[in-house]
Parts: C-alpha cells; sequence; structure tokens
C-alpha cells in the first residue's frame, strides 16, 4: 500500500510516496507553487486516490482543491467561506468530506457559532449546530466509537467557569430526521496542560480516540479514552511515549504504515533536514523507527490523515 506526506515551503510543495514496511521512499513528486496565502490540508483524496491539497485564501476566503491529474496538480475551486471561520477537514463512515468551522472573530454576526459544510463538488448550504466559546480550542475526533466524528476541547483560559486545560467533549450526531446535530457529554473530560502540543488519534487501536501530546522538550506521551459514569470521552493521566529530544519538530501522529492497527510518528530535524518515522504499538514507541527523507531543512512536513486542522 501506498502512503503519502508532504513537504511545505512557502507556497511550495512536494508530495512524497511511501511504499512497504518499514516504509520507503517510491517517489518525490514536485508539486510546484500553489496559490498564497493559504491554509491547507492534506488529508485527502477529493477526486482521485492520491491525496489533494485543501485550501483556504486568508485574504479572498476562496476555497479549493488541487489534485493529482496524472501527475500534475490542478486547481478546483469549490466555494467561499468567510475568515471568521477557523476550519477543519474530515471524512465521515461513508467516506464523505465535511467542513467544520468554529466562528471565532467577536465582530461577525455569527460570532461563536459552528457549522458544518458538506463537500459535493462545491460547498453545500452550511448546518449550524449551536455555539461553543472561544476559550475552548477545538479538535476533531470519534471519542465515542459511532459512526461520526465529534468535537474535543481544551479550555485555554482560567475563569470562573473553568481552569486552563479543562476538556470537554460534544457528540455529533444526526436526530431522527437524519439532520446534524451535537450533545454536549456531562462532567469533565480530564485536564491536559496547554504546554502539551495535542493531535488526536485511537493510538491504542480500540476504535476510540485518544490524545497524543508533545511539548517543547520532545517528551511524548499519550492520554487514553476511557469510561466513566457518563460513557466514554474522558481522558485518563495516560503515560509516557517517551523523549524525541528538542532536535526533532513539527511532530505530527499519522500512517505511514498503511497497514491495520498502526498509528506513526512523523518528524524533521532541522539541522540536518532529516525526516523521519516513528512506529507505535499502543503503548509506547517500537526501536528508532526509519528516515523517509532527507535535504528538508527549509521545509515543513504536512501528515496526512488523522490529520484534521489546516496548517
Amino acid at each position: 500500500m501506498t502512503t503519502y506526506y508532504f513537504l511545505k515551503k512557502g507556497e511550495e510543495f512536494q508530495r512524497i510516496s511511501l511504499e512497504g514496511d518499514p516504509p520507503r521512499i517510491a517517489e518525490v513528486l514536485q508539486i510546484g507553487l500553489i496559490e498564497p496565502n493559504c491554509k491547507v490540508n492534506v488529508s485527502f483524496n477529493l477526486v482521485t486516490d492520491k491525496p489533494s491539497i485543501f485550501c483556504h485564501d486568508q485574504k479572498t476566503g476562496s476555497v479549493f482543491y488541487y489534485w493529482d491529474d496524472r501527475g500534475r496538480y490542478e486547481r478546483f475551486i469549490i466555494g467561499n467561506i468567510g475568515l471568521e471561520w477557523q476550519l477543519q477537514l474530515f471524512r465521515d463512515v461513508a467516506g464523505f468530506t465535511h467542513i467544520f468551522g468554529h466562528n471565532r472573530d467577536p465582530n461577525s454576526s455569527g460570532y461563536q457559532k459552528i457549522q458544518l459544510w458538506d463537500v459535493e463538488g462545491g460547498i453545500t448550504t452550511p448546518f449550524e449546530l449551536g455555539k461553543i466559546g472561544t476559550e475552548w480550542d477545538l479538535l476533531l475526533g470519534n471519542a465515542n466509537a459511532d459512526s461520526f466524528v465529534d468535537i474535543i476541547g481544551r479550555r485555554t483560559t482560567t475563569n470562573t467557569e473553568g481552569k486552563a486545560g479543562d476538556l470537554k467533549v460534544w457528540f455529533l450526531g444526526v436526530d431522527p430526521e437524519f439532520r446534524w446535530e451535537v450533545t454536549e457529554r456531562p462532567g469533565s473530560s480530564g485536564n491536559i496542560g496547554l504546554e502539551w502540543n495535542l493531535q488526536v488519534a485511537d493510538m491504542n487501536f480500540d476504535g476510540y480516540a485518544d490524545l497524543f501530546g508533545c511539548n517543547a522538550n520532545g517528551d511524548l506521551w499519550v492520554w487514553y479514552n476511557v469510561a466513566d459514569e457518563h460513557g466514554r470521552g474522558r481522558f485518563n493521566a495516560g503515560h509516557t511515549y517517551g523523549s524525541l529530544g528538542r532536535d526533532w519538530q513539527h511532530l505530527q501522529v499519522t500512517y505511514l504504515r498503511g497497514v491495520p492497527r498502526s498509528v506513526d510518528i512523523l518528524g524533521l530535524a532541522p539541522s540536518n533536514g532529516e525526516v523521519h518515522g516513528w512506529f507505535t504499538n499502543g503503548t509506547g514507541i517500537l526501536g528508532s523507527g526509519v528516515t523517509v527523507g532527507s535535504n528538508a531543512s527549509d521545509w515543513i512536513p504536512l501528515a496526512g490523515m488523522p490529520q484534521t486542522r489546516l496548517a
């Protein structure tokens, strides 16, 4: 099975194809330049079996993607979403792609609203899902192992309502008439300090989204999704996955091997330009991993799924 990651330097992109287990470089495709001023996600195959580059123009609000047309990436515009929306991209179990948005502009009439847009050749009319305060930093992942992605929030400030680092989960589903709806999980879902850069992945392969964290020292930690009196969606104290040190930057959980029940970590060492992959087994890192790129000191690696955010 072929897997992919991308390298980004300003507006210039490369796509690196990997094959095998352990993965080795099969192809380096020079994509060239994309439109400037874009936030991007490279997780999804929007047209072909090769990943597209999804873009949100930060000057105009234009939403478009570049797709692989026989080795040449072509642009396709699908709509416009205002800059007041912080976007994420996800795919449901049926394979359909959706855009999730959180309005974080206090001057906007839709301040704090959350919305979903379906991507069906273009952007559909958005589904309004209510409001979540902007004191929450939002991630997406399947916290209750149903058919839908859920919203996992971490509080970024301390006030009378809670402490910085507090976690909260909102379950996404559909009502009896198959309309999107959001249900807030009762009680606390835990607390993780703001010094941890969080990402979502099923780290122990039980079907429930866990939280992977790395800090400025290169320390790694995983908080597992467990059940309490309110069911799944609480994150326990977890345990260490070791430390990779300060040399490794842009650490991201992804799938480099493309095999079932596997989660990998991708990182770059700016000092020598090496791109490296480490493999996990549900409780920690397996061995020393493998080099999957070189001469990339000036580049930023972008992993594919399960990443949902735009970088």
